[in-house]
């Protein structure tokens, strides 16, 4: 009786463990795409009656891409996973004019409210909005604080080296530290440089330590667990933006102290695009230091190449 309980008890073991083997076998990981954007929103009439089942298209000017969904009973829609860009929003219904909006941006991280009334009339007839230039859509999802650097800054600045980090102090709250907490990068980082004494940024965000920040490339973790600086370094030319956030509330920034530092790169066109560049690195194209640039004997120093 013994023998045929332990057997009966190793049998159960074997068979849990052997559950949980199959459900791990059948569980997928699940990413959030803290890279992307999202609009919502509520569609009704003009009597501020909920419009079920109206169609909600919004277009992405700059890829074609056409995102499609309906309102509910309730007349509110949501578009999530939406890649940062320009966007052309419509929103039709029969017996209704429709609506096109123009114009909409969207950047990195942005969760924007946007709502809709619609006129009675024929589809056939349409009201077109056009949101000026720079006015943001009316965030009320989220309580994030954060800066988008965009990609005319990150192109036409000026960068020693073509590190983005540099831009990370144009964001409030970023400011450069002190030698002590290492202002630059360390012996170990220097991997990350593109080109030799090239300046890196690595500030601290809203008083909280330099090495506290995460650096996020379209939606995947590209921090450095060591030093918290980033491993790969975006290229200027295929960046599109970049979000600095300061104020992280939201459950998958749970374990960061400092910024979060959100990279998007380009999705890129049906035409093929290059770029090639060159470095020179020579203090000969500099002004003199009189008190450096001076041998012993006082008399003008030589040129030194890939100085400073």
């Amino acid at each position: 009786m013994n023998t045929l309980s332990a057997r009966l008890r190793q049998f159960s073991v074997s068979l849990f463990a052997f559950a949980i083997v199959v459900a791990g076998f059948g569980v997928q990981p699940v990413f959030s795409q803290t890279e992307r954007a999202s609009v919502s929103g509520r569609v009704t009439d003009q009597h501020n009656a909920a419009v079920p089942d109206a169609d909600v298209h919004i277009r992405n000017t700059d890829t074609n891409i056409v995102t499609a969904v309906n309102t509910n009973e309730e007349g509110i829609y949501v578009i999530p996973s939406l890649n940062p860009g320009n966007y052309v929003m419509n929103i039709s219904k029969q017996g209704f004019r429709t609506v096109s909006v123009t114009g909409v941006t969207l950047n990195v991280q942005d969760n924007l409210s946007r709502n809709f009334v619609l006129q009675v009339g024929s589809t056939a007839e349409s009201i077109t909005v056009t949101v000026e230039s720079g006015a943001a859509l009316v965030e009320t999802t989220t309580s994030d604080l954060g800066t988008v650097i965009n990609q005319k800054a990150i192109h036409e600045l000026p960068l020693n080296g073509r590190s983005f980090s540099q831009l990370l102090t144009l964001t409030p709250g970023a400011t450069p530290v002190s030698v002590s907490q290492s202002q630059g990068v360390a012996v170990n980082d220097l991997g990350n440089l593109g080109v030799p004494t090239a300046s890196v940024a690595q500030p601290a965000i809203q008083g909280q330590w330099n090495r506290s920040n995460l650096y996020l490339l379209d939606g995947v973790i590209n921090t450095e667990l060591n030093t918290s600086t980033f491993i790969i370094p975006p290229i200027i030319d295929a960046m599109q933006e970049f979000k600095v956030q300061s104020h992280d509330d939201q459950a998958e920034y749970g374990s960061v102290l400092g910024g979060v530092v959100n990279v998007v790169t380009r999705s890129g066109s049906n035409q093929l695009h290059g770029a090639a560049w060159e470095f020179i690195r020579n203090n000969i194209f500099d002004a003199r230091d009189h008190f450096k640039d001076v041998n012993a004997n006082g008399s003008p120093a030589a040129p030194v190449p890939w100085s400073r």
